[in-house]
């Protein structure tokens, strides 16, 4: 089953302190074969990537705009061992400004199979949508993430029925404030999720995300072989093969 496993975050300083390049921890916990969620926003709407972190995926390198107000980025990865060795992930851009970034990060997940939606909001307001994906298989991790901006105070999105609160950062001891914040549930049967519209504490404007993670289970094969009496069950759950073997109908292993 998906899980939680945590979240780091990193901003460029405190007041309208700015940085060209944010280096975000790996979640403490974080093992290879998790995946990993990554929301970067910049308060400067010219503000470009260097290139996009070797091995990770960003549907929009150029960055999600926000009507003149800021820019944001999603990024996902399935860890592997020079990711947890490494402790860290380094986003450069190309112009320096008021930025921060989440990582969140799931086990029981596949890295294959990621789908992902956008929504840009650019009427300052505290209605905050995220858009809805189809074709979401079974006992998937469906997680929103809000990056959003305000002149007034740090926008805070309620939480929306049925998820589970996932980690938050914030920059800005003065206007403009901006915030990113995730939630995160796990999916029953197939279909369409996400849609949502989020309260917001603060009048901003911003990028909504949607991205969905097939389960390990989804992934589960199941396979006999019999020799004689004995019965040798071998299943896996994504690449982990979990074996029994029966004598009849008696489990003798584990």
């Amino acid at each position: 089953m998906p899980t939680y496993v945590g979240s780091s975050s990193v901003t460029s300083g405190s007041g309208t302190a700015t940085a060209s390049s944010l280096t975000v921890p790996i979640p403490a916990g974080a093992q290879a074969g998790n995946e990993a969620v990554l929301v970067a926003q910049s308060l400067k709407p010219t503000t470009g990537l260097v290139s996009v972190p070797t091995g990770w995926t960003c549907p929009n390198s150029v960055g999600d705009v926000n009507g003149g107000n800021s820019v944001a980025w999603l990024f996902y990865k399935q860890l592997d061992a020079s990711d947890i060795s490494a402790g860290s992930v380094t986003i450069n851009f190309n112009v320096a400004s008021q930025c921060l970034a989440e990582m969140e990060v799931y086990s029981g997940v596949t890295g294959t199979g990621v789908l992902t939606a956008t929504n840009i909001d650019t009427a300052s307001n505290t209605n905050e949508p995220v858009p809805s994906i189809a074709n979401v298989p079974a006992g998937a991790l469906v997680a929103v993430a809000f990056a959003y901006r305000s002149a007034s105070s740090v926008p805070d999105v309620g939480l929306l029925a049925g998820y589970t609160q996932g980690g938050r950062v914030v920059a800005g001891d003065a206007s403009p404030f901006m915030s990113i914040e995730y939630q995160f549930k796990i999916v029953g049967a197939a279909g369409t999720y996400g849609g949502e519209t989020g309260a917001s504490s603060a009048a901003a404007t911003g990028v909504g995300y949607t991205i969905a993670i097939p389960s390990n289970a989804a992934a589960s094969t199941l396979n006999n072989a019999k020799v004689g009496a004995v019965t040798l069950a071998k299943a896996y759950v994504g690449a982990n093969p979990v074996s029994k073997m029966y004598v009849g109908s008696t489990q003798i292993f584990p």
